[in-house]
């Protein structure tokens, strides 16, 4: 037995093949050697051996089947899936069919619809040319009557009607030199009050060193009055200062007293600069920010008017009104001086009342404020809408207010005590414009369901509407005779409608029928003559109502134009775009004025090594770049054709590298503006830019998943980093430039080795995209903002997570650490900025004062600024209350 065993080349319970040297087989585990080897070879022992065998087998193939019975559980779990899964798309598919199928029988209805309509349309046409026909001839009688009997006037009362022609001309004549006269004395008028009131400044200032003076030798004479009596005792060189020609005067701002910027083409038909950017604004930096006096930190000054949304002119013509993303600027007509800021959220729309004494504001926030004009106090905010309002207008005697959101309802108000009146239900979609009828009897309210209502004032009905063929609107305006209105599509078309019938009437089709060049704003003439539209092709157009011919093309504008209003008078016409509102004259086309000041989103923020300048990127496409010691007025870097996300200035405070959504990253001469090169081996749009700390190599993050270094001497790509699975949002060298810090969409912060590329850790708490990485000065810890609404502080050393901050409300945009590591700073969604202790992670301050998200907190180097940037448009200087001294007024605190 033992040889028969022993020879048995194969397993005999699994029939595996083994070598002589295994004791048990390795799948089995049956014993091959070592059991029966030292028993004698007898019956007995066979009977066992082959007992033993049979229960081997037993067990070997009950497991065998145990194992087929799983593996075929796990298939039919699998094939189950697959089936309710093809079902599933089985029945998507035949959802998505029978829908198709629908908007098919849809669609040829409509088909039908618009060919009957068409064919009604060209019956009326050919009536109407019929009628139009029989009336030109009765007019051409009437005129040929009219001409005989005009010969015969002239042949009687030819001298007379000479003489009276003559007097008239004259008259007319005599008429504008009275009137440019008058315009004369009002404009002398107001430079001599303009005058009055700065030689008053003066005298005060005057009367106030004249005090100081008085003081000083007062104290001079008390001084010399004891040394006489021996009193006292005091080196007199010490002290001269107080009475002689070295006594210090204040500074005055001065063109003087300001260094030179450099030579960068500023921002064009910078006609009218709002104060905060026009004034000289010198800085004195005493105080750094510290955890000590973090508490004392407020608002400095704010560079920006925010976005401007709305236009709208006073009924006297006297004042402008501008709804920004921060509030309503109110300016003066004709200087265009700034007369009032009156701060609130973001706004979308503003309208005088009739008397020019109340406006009303439609907020982001669902709401309709209303506030005195004379002085900028709230009088009522009305609060019913539970959506979005697009539009408000006054009645034409004021007492009435209406108001249209996307909620589908227009909400009538009582405007003395903001008592709501009526709501107005029945649009299935938005409402997206209101306008009352001249007579002030009658609403009607536009909406995206393509029709057009009309409502009566006094309860509420419903008179009548203009359905299905007024195409998608983006905007609506009435004729001020009442009887006819404009539509504005979004296929670059305006349509002109008879209110009585609802009859299309004409098409303006200047501009290109494409869905990509929008009319996004109409506007009468007061006399109901010529109407203006705003395109996105940056351009404003006027046209002649009654032939619907193009009178002209105001072009200058560098950006889509969305919003046009003419002035009272009908001479003057105000375009917002690009920044900046500009006013021409309707009869000729020439641009008055442009008033600046206004921007766009504002994205990122980046110090100069000195700390004496900033840089800034917006969705308009531009970089600017402030010089904070001299003129608070931005010089443009114009080249990207998307908005610009990302600003980096190099550490030698010569080259600036910005990234944009155009895939690209461009290096600039700071000195000069000069474009030194473009990056653009990204895919996607990039969202971050930063300098290595030697200034030699540039780190780009990317939409397309990866980390860009480059060679910033020539551009040359030296690595990409591609470990990330989602966009790449922010990142940030470490101090020693060693390592590399990458903030992701995938909710992962990523250490890297520059040397290498090679990855060192993964910090993975984060449970939403992290927008934000900043490394403390002495690169131990790493600091990550997230839209989980938290900020995280890690080690660097092994990638520990230290601390959580999580007082904010809102996603976190940013987070920077100021200069010697001991506060962070972090922008949020819910637009405040908070300074904590990077220690223990107490809140020291939470500063508030933007309208929007904050996206960008950077600290100057020196620790003496923070700067913050936000959606509203705006860039805002905090420090310590000393550390801004502007030199004249107008500088916005």
């Amino acid at each position: 037995m033992n040889t028969a065993i022993q020879d048995n080349p194969v397993c005999p319970v699994c029939d595996r093949a083994y070598k002589p040297n295994e004791a048990s087989c390795p799948v089995c585990g049956w014993e091959l050697q070592g059991r029966y080897e030292l028993v004698p070879d007898t019956s007995e022992v066979q009977l066992r051996y082959e007992r033993d065998l049979a229960q081997a087998r037993l067990a070997y193939r009950e497991r065998q089947l145990q194992q087929a019975q799983a593996h075929l559980v796990t298939l039919e779990a699998e094939l189950s899936r697959e089936r309710k899964a093809v079902q599933a798309q089985r029945t998507a598919a035949q959802t998505d069919l029978q829908q198709a199928l629908a908007r098919l029988e849809q669609r040829e209805q409509q088909l039908q619809e618009a060919q009957n309509r068409l064919e009604q349309l060209q019956d009326a046409s050919y009536q109407e040319r019929l009628r139009a026909q029989a009336r030109l001839e009765e007019s051409t009688t009437a005129l040929r009557q009219v001409q005989a009997r005009l010969v015969q006037l002239e042949e009687a009362s030819s001298l007379d009607s000479l003489l009276l022609y003559s007097g008239f001309e004259q008259a007319q004549a005599q008429l504008e030199v009275s009137k440019t006269a008058l315009q004369k004395a009002q404009r002398q008028l107001k430079e001599l009050k303009d005058a009055n009131r700065h030689a008053q400044d003066q005298i005060r200032e005057l009367d106030t060193e004249r005090d100081i003076y008085r003081f000083a030798i007062l104290v001079g004479l008390i001084i010399m009055f004891l040394m006489m009596f021996g009193l006292i005792d005091i080196d007199l060189s010490r002290v001269t200062g107080l009475w002689s020609n070295e006594t210090p005067t204040p500074v005055r701002n001065s063109a003087s007293t300001r260094t030179s910027t450099p030579a960068i083409t500023p921002e064009s038909d910078r006609a009218v600069m709002p104060p905060e950017i026009r004034e000289t604004v010198p800085i004195s930096l005493p105080v750094v920010i510290s955890t000590n006096n973090a508490a004392e930190v407020g608002q400095l000054v704010r560079l920006g008017n925010g976005i401007a949304n709305d236009v709208a002119w006073a009924p006297d013509g006297t004042q402008v009104a501008v709804a920004t993303s921060i509030g309503i600027f109110l300016y003066d007509a004709n200087t265009m001086q700034e007369i009032r800021y009156i701060p609130t959220d973001w706004l979308y729309s503003v309208a005088f009342a009739p008397n020019g004494q109340t406006l009303a504001s439609v907020s982001a926030y669902n709401t309709v404020q209303l506030w005195r004009v004379s002085d900028g106090s709230l009088l009522h905010t009305l609060h019913e809408h539970t959506d979005r309002v697009n539009s408000v207008a006054f009645a034409p005697d004021g007492q009435t207010l209406a108001s249209g959101s996307h909620d589908q309802t227009v909400r009538l108000w009582r405007v003395a005590d903001g008592t709501q009146l009526h709501v107005l239900e029945g649009h299935p979609k938005a409402v997206i414009s209101v306008v009352f009828t001249a007579d002030g009897q009658a609403v009607a309210s536009a909406s995206e369901d393509q029709n057009v209502r009309l409502w009566r004032v006094a309860d509420a009905s419903l008179i009548g509407t203009l359905e299905g063929n007024i195409g998608l609107l983006r905007s609506f305006a009435f004729a001020p005779n009442g009887q006819t209105f404009a539509s504005a599509a979004w296929d670059g078309t305006v349509r002109l409608w008879s209110m009585t019938d609802g009859r299309l009437v004409r098409t303006l089709r200047g501009h290109t029928s494409d869905v990509d060049n929008v009319v996004y704003s109409i506007a009468f003439a007061p006399d109901g003559q010529t109407l203006a539209s705003a395109f996105q092709d940056q351009t404003v157009r006027i046209w002649r109502i009654s032939d619907g011919s193009l009178m002209r093309t105001l072009k200058g504008h560098t950006d889509t134009v969305w919003r046009v209003a003419f002035a009272p008078d009908g001479r003057t016409l105000a375009s917002g775009s690009d920044g900046s509102i500009r006013f021409w004259r309707v009869d000729n086309g020439q641009l008055i004025q442009v008033l600046t000041g206004f921007t766009s989103p504002v994205r990122g923020l980046a110090f100069a090594p000195d700390s004496q300048a900033l840089a800034s990127t917006s969705f308009d496409r531009k970089i600017r770049y402030w010089h904070i010691t001299d003129r608070m007025q931005p010089y443009i870097l114009n080249g990207h054709t998307d908005q610009v996300s990302s600003v980096a200035v190099a550490p030698d405070g010569q080259i600036l590298a910005s990234a944009a959504w155009d895939d690209t990253v461009r290096l600039w001469r700071v000195a000069d503006g000069a474009l030194l090169r473009t990056l653009g081996a990204h895919t996607r749009d990039i969202n971050s830019v930063a300098f290595a700390p030697d200034g030699q190599v540039l780190a780009s993050a990317s939409d397309d998943q990866t980390v860009r270094l480059w060679r910033v001497a020539d551009g040359t790509l030296l690595a990409t980093l591609e470990e990330h699975t989602g966009s790449v949002r922010s990142v940030a060298f470490a101090p020693d430039g060693q390592t590399l810090a990458s903030g992701s969409g995938d909710r992962s912060i990523r250490l890297w080795r520059v040397a290498d590329g090679s990855l060192l850790h993964t910090l993975a708490e984060h449970s939403s995209d992290v927008n934000s990485v900043a490394f403390a000065p002495d690169g131990q810890t790493l600091a990550s903002a997230s839209d989980d609404r938290t900020i995280r502080i890690w080690r660097v050393s092994d990638g520990a997570l230290l601390t959580t901050l999580e007082e904010h409300t809102g996603s976190v945009r940013s987070v920077a650490f100021a200069q010697d590591g001991q506060i962070l700073a972090s922008g949020s969604g819910d637009r405040s900025i908070r300074l904590w202790r990077v220690a223990d992670g107490t809140l020291l301050a939470t500063l508030e004062g933007h309208m929007n998200p904050v996206t960008s907190v950077a600290f100057a180097p020196d620790g003496q600024l923070l700067a913050s940037a936000s959606w509203d448009g705006t860039i805002r200087f905090w420090g310590l209350p000393n550390a801004l001294q502007p030199s004249a007024p107008g500088t916005q605190p």
